[in-house]
């Protein structure tokens, strides 16, 4: 498995979890929980986690990982 889908399925995990995930990263590390956030989402927007279905015209607001799981 590569890193990049390692990646999608470690931010599959997280997903409904980031503030707590944040959190916890600002307690055990430097970062704070904004930058902690951020570095979620920064991820998520490299693994293309967080786009958008719009080139089927249906005006859902789907990410890739809601089609996948339909």
């Amino acid at each position: 498995m590569g890193l990049k889908n390692k990646l999608r399925r470690l931010l599959g995990l997280l997903e409904g979890r980031e503030n707590k995930v944040a959190k916890q990263l600002s307690k055990r590390t430097g970062v704070s929980e904004r930058q902690a956030r951020r570095g979620i989402d920064k991820a998520r927007e490299l693994t293309g986690e967080n786009e958008t279905e719009t080139e089927n015209g249906d005006g859902s607001d789907r990410t890739r990982r809601e089609r996948r799981r339909n």
